[in-house]
């Protein structure tokens, strides 16, 4: 299967999911969103290609996982999904509004939840009108780094 066969999957359908989203499938890959409630999503302003499922559905449907969800909610999906979530690349795209010296990133807490996924960390100071503008096509096929294997500074 190709990368533009398998769906990447998006947890969150916020601004920066939905942008993440279209910007994908404008380059082409099949994406996949995850919802507590797809019914409620306002899929207007999603591509129609997109499909929007329950978050337990949409996880069965790929290997790529991006978590466009607030930092609070790592725990609850951690803790829900962590056996779908295994051996899976886990995508951290949160941006932390603070920042305390000695805190864990976002992507670090991620990583500890899930220490079976490979988790990876992105964006770090995007914001979701940014990612709607891209120019170039993404690239997944890059060198990353695992953080659930520890930290490379």
């Amino acid at each position: 299967m190709s990368m533009n066969e398998e769906p990447i999957v998006i947890v969150g359908t916020g601004d920066f999911g939905r942008a993440l989203a279209t910007r994908l499938h404008r380059f082409g890959f099949k994406v996949v969103l995850g919802s507590r409630n797809p019914s409620t999503v306002e899929t207007k302003v999603i591509p129609l290609l997109v499909d929007v499922l329950e978050n337990k559905e949409a996880l069965q449907r790929g290997n790529i996982i991006i978590f466009a969800v607030h930092r609070q909610s790592y725990e609850a999906l951690a803790n829900e999904y962590r056996d779908m979530l295994k051996q899976k690349i886990v995508v951290d795209v949160n941006n932390p509004q603070t920042s305390k010296k000695g805190d864990q990133s976002s992507g670090e807490y991620l990583a500890s939840l899930l220490p079976e996924s490979k988790v990876v960390k992105a964006f770090n100071a995007s914001v979701a009108r940014s990612v709607g503008k891209f120019r170039v096509q993404p690239l997944l096929n890059f060198n990353y780094q695992v953080l659930s294997k520890g930290f490379v500074g």
